[in-house]
């Protein structure tokens, strides 16, 4: 028989809710007088979304936090970075993931995943227009995790300035993920075009589901954050 720990006769401090966007909500009720801490790793936009690098600071302020989805993860650092300094008018965001790392949920999530994921993008970048797009490759070998991101700017900018942008942003996301890399960035006129990377380093994960590494990664410092917070009120 088996036993869901939201019906167990005992307290937990995090909950890393893994399953699905439409079976989330119900999980959260459960949980949201028990002042357990819920991750949301399924793409809904229910509980407050962070991404480390932007706003993970404010990840121990609330109960119920969610991570976007993996290419929110992966395309929302470079994104923030950019429309912060040069603010957009349009943002395309494109990611593609190995078929061998994209699950049942997911499949069964993939409007949920653009829907959340647009909503995000929109969010912290403030642009009018925002669109996103998953593609999952059959190929073999399994490509890498990568995001291609297209952000049109309200004015020129300068090609060196984007460049160093984005590597500051590369350099923040390696000590999360480390395999996470800027692979190509241009900007011409009022278009910029990045292209990020994110293989696995971690044990257990396959090397080309940087998918899964780089939403992991956002939970586990959001768990962090937690904790260092406990432990400062203890």
């Amino acid at each position: 028989m088996r036993v869901s720990i939201l019906d167990a006769d005992r307290s937990f401090d995090v909950v890393f809710d893994a399953t699905n966007a439409f079976a989330h909500p119900a999980h959260w009720d459960k949980l949201a007088d028990t002042g357990a801490m819920l991750i949301d790793l399924t793409p809904t936009t229910t509980g407050t979304l962070i991404v480390p690098t932007v706003n993970g600071h404010q990840a121990a302020d609330h109960q119920h936090i969610g991570l976007v989805s993996c290419g929110g993860q992966a395309a929302l650092p470079i994104l923030h970075a950019v429309t912060s300094k040069y603010p957009a008018t349009a943002v395309e965001m494109v990611a593609t993931a190995a078929s061998a790392s994209v699950g049942r949920a997911s499949r069964l999530n993939l409007d949920e995943y653009i829907d959340t994921t647009q909503q995000a993008i929109r969010r912290f970048t403030h642009a009018a227009d925002a669109k996103t797009m998953l593609n999952i490759s059959a190929a073999t070998p399994a490509p890498p995790f990568r995001t291609a991101i297209t952000v049109i700017t309200a004015a020129p900018t300068p090609t060196d300035a984007i460049a160093t942008l984005t590597a500051s942003v590369e350099q923040s996301m390696r000590a999360l993920v480390p395999g996470y890399r800027v692979a190509s960035c241009t900007s011409k006129d009022r278009t910029v075009r990045v292209v990020v990377e994110v293989t696995a380093t971690r044990s257990r994960i396959p090397v080309h589901a940087g998918n899964l590494e780089v939403i992991s990664a956002a939970a586990i410092h959001a768990a962090e954050h937690r904790a260092q917070h406990q432990e400062a009120l203890s």
